[in-house]
């Protein structure tokens, strides 16, 4: 075959390939509907495949390609999405679990031995077996039980980094993984870890590297584009060594039980005892115990190393909240006459290790709460997902268009961070102001934890740890930018998941007080 008839071939073949690709992604183009035009093959992915923008920034963008439309469409490779604008279509999705139960999550059609089989992925009956397990953990009772966790692991991160100096700049987040890390393991499985003392960091890059949502991303991304390569090769997204950790935990607290003076009261216990009577096998109740390990790690290191970052650069609400703080624990010394006696904020070692605030002390700091929930507002989690598994009918996208049936199998996508940065629910959406929480709730402002059944389960957990975390905090230090504070805080368009240009530093200062050391 000569040259030039190779070349010719070869341009037929592309544009075979190019024509059926384009009357494949036509769906939305047909309906009228607002959509990005796709590119064949790999649909509208091409700028997150080069790391010429974030998912979190693709779908800010979509959000906003049409203001006028209720919903609008894209094309991950080669599946139609949809994602939607109004809030009455989110609520109703959210509200109709017999049509929108399940998530797509992890569960792509793969082998894998733990991604796809844990809370997140699960279809709606086993996630409902699934929920049922660990939700005893998260009632007021163990949550009143985890904030003696909180406090011990707390006081321990803020002795060791300020052991030596009476001010020292930190790499915020990496402290934050480490504590976390260690308030995890004894929470969740009943295991002291020491990272946040331990100088040699194996440990602590053993588990950043186990929970590496970045790295996981990556990897469904590649998925997604070529299951036929990730099934020959049997690839994985969790890699051996780690499987065998979080394997081996599983084993030993299983062992552990069998010791006939064990009380089983952490949150693995309450899975294994699920296991009893489900037959779950151990390779499932990995892929449990692993998410609950991989959420912490990245959610809530993630928000609460945002949320001293915005203390920092707002001295103001910074001294806000530990006003309150003070006020709390004036109020409770009143009421209290086995409290020291102390007066105008004036609290030694024994006062702090004396008074634990309670579940409704902490309800009680208003502008605490507020603050954390404006963190939350910023700094969203992705979109929530919810797959159709029967046909289901949407208003029309726009006015003059006919409605839109969705087919069983399709995604629609509630964007979290875009809604709550829109300027039609939240009056100067870039500026950081806790008091706008202040108000009744609404849809709208809830949204940070997802919507309807399948709502994050740490959605008490987390504002408790933040919560208390910073009460123990705010009485001992102050939190301050430094030179290597980035502001603004800008997002990098190198990753997969939204992660900060820059490392956020910033500085923890031992507080005075009238001439006594806290």
């Amino acid at each position: 075959m000569s040259f030039w008839n190779t070349i010719f071939l070869f341009f037929i073949c592309c544009f075979i390939i190019y024509v059926y690709f384009q009357n494949q992604m036509n769906l939305f183009k047909k309906a009228g509907i607002p959509h990005l035009k796709p590119w064949p093959i790999v649909g509208n992915f091409l700028p997150i495949l080069l790391k010429k923008t974030t998912i979190a920034e693709f779908i800010m963008n979509l959000y906003n390609l049409n203001p006028n439309a209720k919903y609008v469409g894209f094309y991950e490779y080669g599946r139609p999405i949809i994602l939607l604008r109004d809030p009455e279509i989110m609520k109703l999705v959210a509200m109709k679990r017999e049509i929108f139960p399940n998530r797509r999550g992890f569960d792509l059609g793969n082998n894998d031995s733990v991604m796809g089989k844990e809370l997140f992925s699960a279809k709606y009956e086993k996630w409902q077996e699934m929920r049922k397990t660990v939700s005893p953990a998260f009632t007021p009772r163990k949550l009143k039980m985890t904030m003696s966790i909180i406090s011990q692991k707390t006081k321990i991160f803020l002795d060791h980094i300020l052991q030596l100096n009476e001010a020292v700049e930190i790499d915020t987040l990496k402290w934050i993984q480490k504590y976390i890390i260690d308030f995890t393991h004894a929470n969740t499985y009943g295991i002291e870890t020491t990272t946040v003392t331990d100088n040699t960091e194996d440990f602590y890059n053993f588990c950043f590297d186990a929970a590496n949502l970045e790295k996981i991303e990556k990897r469904k991304q590649f998925q997604l584009m070529s299951s036929f390569l990730w099934n020959i090769f049997k690839m994985s997204y969790i890699d051996d060594k780690v499987l065998e950790y979080f394997r081996n935990i599983v084993k030993h607290s299983i062992a552990r039980r069998k010791n006939e003076n064990y009380l089983p009261e952490t949150i693995i216990d309450l899975i294994i005892d699920s296991s009893i009577h489900n037959k779950k096998t151990i390779e499932e109740l990995t892929a449990e115990v692993y998410l609950l390990f991989a959420a912490a790690f990245d959610s809530t290191s993630s928000t609460l190393t945002y949320f001293c970052y915005y203390l920092a650069v707002n001295n103001h609400i910074q001294e806000k909240i530990r006003e309150e703080i003070f006020s709390l624990q004036e109020n409770v010394k009143r009421t209290n006459t086995t409290f020291k006696e102390t007066s105008n904020h004036k609290f030694s070692d024994v006062d702090l290790n004396s008074f634990q605030p309670t579940l409704e002390d902490l309800d009680n700091l208003k502008y605490l709460d507020a603050t954390i929930k404006e963190t939350l507002r910023v700094h969203s989690l992705l979109p929530v997902e919810r797959e159709s598994v029967t046909n289901f009918q949407l208003p029309p996208a726009l006015p003059g268009l006919k409605s839109f049936t969705i087919e069983a199998g399709t995604l629609v996508l509630i964007p979290i961070e875009p809604v709550c940065k829109d300027p039609q629910y939240f009056e100067e959406p870039d500026k950081f102001k806790p008091e706008r929480f202040f108000d009744e709730k609404n849809f709208v402002s809830t949204l940070a934890f997802g919507v309807g059944h399948r709502k994050c389960i740490g959605n008490r957990l987390v504002p408790l740890l933040v919560k208390l975390f910073t009460y123990h905090t705010l009485i001992r230090c102050n939190i301050r930018t430094c030179e290597k504070t980035p502001i603004p805080l800008n997002v990098s368009n190198n990753k997969f998941t939204k992660t900060p240009e820059k490392k956020i530093w910033l500085r923890i200062e031992k507080r005075k007080v009238q001439g006594d050391e806290i």
